[in-house]
């Protein structure tokens, strides 16, 4: 009987696998393109929104995908509705810059003149935010109940309606009379869109706002509730949108700060016509006869606010704007109250800065330098009052003068003060 070998153990050999990466999903890759700043908002609108356009010829508006708006120039103007977009990216590319995945903004104003798709442009970046990020709580502010259900929530509505990819996502039933709900796969709220306004009391803790003609607005305290809600909130925007106000507005000392590099935060826009050219606007639609028929139907001041946008037609004014200037310096070069060398120094530091607005919009990175050299050197010779006293916050909220700063502005003056009061006891 014979036997069979033993059989022979073959040695193991153990390999390693290379670790699989879990392959991230359409989704996920598609977001992370939209989180892209200036850019990612530009793909988002161009692949998912359709905005209103009148095409040439035509009374009737019509939803157009922003990758589909066409070089059809109207025969008029010679601009098209791929123009105006062209020109609102560049705006974008820089007013949602990001750095390290931060946006290096967290106020953006837009004043330009009416026709030129500010409130659009406010209402899709606010609408990027709400799809592209999670947990978003965005209010629309404005000065009145009806102003704000009027403007920009109508506009994201239409556009969410009539945009066929955006409305699959948040579904018919989520836009409700005065709110706009996301909702994960769960039925929970994720994120909204909200109308609030000056009446709606505080909020806390929000993710963005926007603001539509806040020159109308005559208390502060509203605005300053509202930007103050961002606060630590990490990428946080407000977009504010409106034509000019008067000089003494919150919005003007916006644009002071801007101009003059204060606030590294904020992102400030500004556009204007001085003699209503229709050269000077992006609307294809805006007319040099349609420019001018506002011009004649117009009261005095209206049109050269809403349609030209220019700061000194921001109130009705019996003083000029270098008058109520010089108000806040106490001297030039040193001295105390000479008045026309102040003026003379307004009158040049204004025009600086009129020069100093054209080269930002123009880009010219030499000019712009040169400018605010000069700008900063005027500046410099000046002593304003606030360097002895202060009666107002930067918002523009009154606050008491102490004793001791009276005091000293009456040895500088070389005068005494007064302090009366009275009371109606009918």
């Amino acid at each position: 009987m014979t036997q069979n070998p033993p059989k022979r153990k073959l040695p193991i050999r153990r390999t390693s696998l290379p670790k699989v990466r879990p392959l991230k999903s359409n989704t996920e890759g598609r977001m992370a393109r939209y989180r892209n700043g200036g850019e990612g908002f530009i793909l988002w609108c161009e692949e998912n929104v359709h905005i209103p356009i009148y095409p040439e010829g035509s009374d009737i508006v019509r939803y157009i995908s922003m990758s589909d708006l066409g070089d059809a120039k109207h025969p008029e103007t010679g601009r098209s509705y791929n123009h105006i977009w062209n020109e609102q990216k560049e705006i974008c590319r820089e007013a949602l810059r990001m750095v390290n995945g931060r946006f290096v903004h967290t106020l953006i104003v837009l004043c330009w003149m009416r026709g030129e798709g500010k409130s659009l442009l406010a209402c899709l970046i606010q609408l990027w935010k709400f799809y592209c990020w999670p947990k978003q709580q965005i209010m629309l502010g404005a000065n009145s109940k009806d102003q704000v259900k009027f403007v920009h929530y109508d506009i994201m509505r239409d556009i969410i309606i009539n945009s066929p990819k955006l409305l699959k996502i948040i579904g018919r039933r989520n836009i409700q009379e005065k709110e706009i709900r996301l909702k994960d796969k769960n039925g929970n709220v994720r994120s909204i869109i909200r109308s609030i306004s000056s009446f709606s009391g505080i909020v806390s803790n929000i993710t963005g706002y926007t603001f539509s003609e806040i020159f109308d607005m005559k208390n502060p305290k509203f605005f300053v509730q509202l930007d103050g809600s961002i606060r630590n909130i990490p990428n946080a925007i407000g977009v504010i949108d409106s034509t000019v106000s008067a000089k003494t507005h919150i919005l003007y000392s916006l644009y002071s700060n801007h101009i003059q590099k204060k606030t590294p935060t904020l992102f400030f826009s500004y556009r204007s016509s001085k003699n209503g050219d229709h050269r000077d606007y992006w609307n294809p639609n805006m007319t040099q006869v349609q420019l001018e028929a506002y011009e004649a139907k117009f009261p005095f001041g209206e049109y050269e606010r809403y349609f030209l946008n220019l700061w000194s037609a921001g109130q009705a004014q019996v003083f000029t704007d270098e008058m109520i200037e010089e108000i806040s310096y106490m001297g030039v070069d040193g001295e105390i109250l000479n008045h026309k060398q102040i003026q003379k120094v307004i009158e040049e530091k204004n025009r600086l800065i009129e020069v100093l607005s054209k080269v930002m919009e123009k880009g010219f990175p030499d000019g712009i330098q040169e400018t605010e050299e000069k700008i900063t050197h005027i500046d410099n010779r000046i002593t304003p009052v606030s360097s002895f006293y202060v009666l107002g916050n930067k918002y523009n909220i009154p606050v008491l003068c102490d004793m001791d700063k009276l005091a000293a502005l009456g040895d500088l003056l070389e005068t005494d003060w007064l302090v009366s009061g009275g009371a109606d006891m009918g």
